[in-house]
């Protein structure tokens, strides 16, 4: 969030963790790992991300949040993603977290919608496309908000009793397309080889069944005079998209990396953009880094704006790279851990 946000949506958390300092670091750790903005001030962390900005500390034994936002889902989202990972970081030990907030957050964010699957396709062997039938699908219809957030767990919680607590489990994917005349929309979700809560539901889903979907949130790429864009096979939805939304006449690069062998999909890029695949070997060791920084050492003088999606660790060390020849409104980045090894 920019200094110059309004200040509409307040929340305040003191957690009770056994582990508040080690909790504090992986919270921060992540936001880095998300393109945030952290600055060390006086034994707190000063945080900055779009949408939302905060201070997190410690003291007394306690992990204290104090976040502002101008908007309500994603207030509702920072509350909900601090609740996970206090709770995860507790384990098996006790966790009490005090909240307060200047508005009513109540159990489901504001925009929550629930759609019906009507179609599935296996795109590729590794991408499940989901067609959502959505009333009001223009509103997804957005360059500012490409991304839709998930109740994966859905289907678990319209089962459970009054008695069972439910945790939500909410997982962020790009809107693939909207389709206006059809009042459809396509999400695509990458199938990892390790089953985690947002391909298991995936794999399990069946046309008719219902998803609870909530959004849109953000995600636009700005304006620029040339896009170096990169990811791997996680990014393939969002880089679809983005190339959608650039003006046909713009001028880039686009690098996406796949497992060796792996199927690529089609992707139309404007004429001025090159698209290049790269293949990962079986080893699993990363080509699309030494592609990046090989990449930034011949960008051109225009205004360029890099934007990467890839592996966590693979992210912080391309972000320190970009960040270390970056100049505002010359050289601008977003620069994404979207999954970690």
């Amino acid at each position: 969030m920019t200094a110059n946000v309004p200040i509409a949506y307040r929340l305040k958390a003191r957690a009770k963790l056994p582990e508040p300092e080690e909790c504090l670091l992986h919270v921060v750790e992540h936001l880095k790992e998300h393109d945030g903005q952290v600055q060390e001030q006086a034994g707190a962390f000063l945080v900055s991300l779009p949408d939302v900005r905060g201070r997190l500390s410690c003291e007394e034994g306690l992990l204290l949040v104090d976040a502002a936002s101008n908007d309500a889902e994603t207030a509702y989202f920072v509350k909900s993603w601090l609740d996970g990972v206090f709770r995860h970081a507790a384990g098996a030990g006790s966790v009490e977290i005090d909240w307060e907030e200047n508005w009513s957050a109540g159990p489901l964010p504001p925009s929550f919608s629930i759609l019906k699957v009507q179609a599935l396709q296996r795109i590729a062997p590794w991408m499940m496309r989901i067609t959502l039938q959505c009333p009001d699908a223009a509103r997804f219809d957005r360059a500012d908000a490409l991304h839709v957030q998930v109740l994966v767990n859905f289907a678990d919680l319209t089962l459970a009793t009054d008695q069972e607590r439910r945790s939500l489990t909410w997982r962020r994917y790009t809107v693939r397309a909207v389709d206006l005349v059809k009042n459809t929309l396509d999400i695509d979700v990458f199938l990892h080889g390790e089953a985690g809560p947002g391909a298991s539901w995936a794999e399990e889903l069946r046309v008719g069944d219902l998803v609870g979907v909530s959004g849109p949130s953000g995600g636009g790429i700005g304006a620029s005079d040339y896009y170096l864009i990169a990811g791997d096979e996680t990014a393939v939805p969002a880089i679809a998209r983005i190339m959608r939304l650039l003006p046909q006449n713009c001028c880039g690069e686009v690098l996406i990396e796949v497992a060796e062998g792996a199927e690529r999909l089609s992707i139309e890029t404007p004429v001025g953009v090159s698209l290049t695949w790269l293949e990962r070997s079986k080893d699993a060791v990363s080509v699309l880094e030494a592609a990046v920084i090989s990449a930034l050492a011949e960008l051109p003088s225009e205004k360029t704006l890099v934007w990467v999606a890839c592996e966590a660790g693979v992210a912080t060390q391309l972000r320190k790279r970009v960040r270390a020849i970056a100049q505002p409104g010359k050289l601008d980045h977003l620069i994404a851990g979207y999954w970690k090894r």
